[in-house]
């Protein structure tokens, strides 16, 4: 389902996510980014994923999305250790090796399950209470680190999982480079998207394949889409950056949406569907109604 509907977005359909149509396609809260570090900070990489989800909000929309909600409050829940409900969380910033979750906790709760779970308190660190993991598989451990108003949970780190969530509070912090400030490329697409309930968003190497009906556009370094719910219609956007404006072709990328709005395919189900250029992006809006969202 997940996949189907683009919410874990594959090379060719970019991802499911959008902005309601009573809300701007530009603009919007964007200080989740400050929990990202730039790449390479846990892993020796130049490009990561990252997704930003508001499960309160998206809560609220249970009955509407059916069954398609229990998967994906199944898929994006915290981590048992935490014994955190999905709705309990207001903001949520997903990206490989770390999680941060946003909201309002009772400490000793938290504490308290994170220690049934064989979890060491560690240090205290800038306002957290930070916990050490039990070895698992091939010697790995995870960390968590609790305040009333943020819970981390990280796994990797060339010095540690508890050094990690150290780097990740420090980023916060503006104490380390974020991906906003190191990534152009980063900055725009997050620029385009948004504000949403739900969000993805990722840099990469410049695409040297040119297959539009697939999705694939030469000279693309970042794609990115959101949604946002509503009771009755939904709204999606899809983003797609390329290293110079005039590498956007418009009408490559309305090939793409013709040729993936059949039965079943990507723009199956949507309506009021525009693509347009803003500088270097190519955006794709629509809506879709919301029992539809997961179909």
């Amino acid at each position: 389902m997940l996949r189907s509907t683009g919410l874990l977005v594959g090379a060719g359909a970019m991802g499911g996510l959008a902005g309601c149509s009573s809300i701007p396609f530009v603009g919007g809260d964007t200080s989740w980014t400050n929990w990202l570090p730039e790449p390479g900070t846990f892993r020796n990489q130049d490009h990561y994923q990252t997704y930003y989800i508001e499960p309160q909000d998206i809560a609220e929309y249970e009955d509407e999305l059916d069954d398609g909600y229990d998967l994906f409050e199944d898929f994006f829940s915290p981590p048992g250790a935490l014994d955190v409900d999905f709705d309990e969380v207001e903001g949520m910033v997903i990206a490989p090796t770390m999680r941060v979750f946003m909201g309002s906790f009772t400490v000793e709760d938290v504490v308290n399950e994170l220690e049934d779970a064989d979890f060491d308190e560690d240090d205290e660190y800038e306002g957290y209470t930070l916990f050490l993991g039990p070895e698992e598989n091939f010697g790995s451990r995870a960390a968590a680190g609790v305040s009333d108003s943020t819970l981390l949970y990280g796994s990797a780190s060339e010095d540690g999982p508890i050094d990690g969530l150290e780097t990740l509070i420090d980023t916060s912090n503006g104490e380390e480079d974020r991906y906003m400030a190191e990534s152009e490329d980063f900055a725009t697409l997050v620029d385009e998207l948004g504000g949403g309930h739900f969000l993805y968003a990722i840099t990469h190497e410049e695409t040297e394949i040119d297959d539009p009906e697939n999705g694939q556009f030469e000279h693309e370094v970042a794609r990115g889409a959101r949604i946002q719910f509503d009771a009755e219609t939904s709204s999606r956007k899809w983003v797609r950056v390329f290293e110079e404006a005039d590498d956007v072709d418009l009408g490559d990328v309305e090939d793409w949406v013709d040729e993936n709005d059949g039965s079943d395919e990507a723009f199956d189900d949507y309506d009021d569907i525009s693509v347009s250029q803003s500088g270097r992006a190519a955006v794709v809006t629509g809506t879709i109604d919301t029992d539809d969202v997961f179909n």
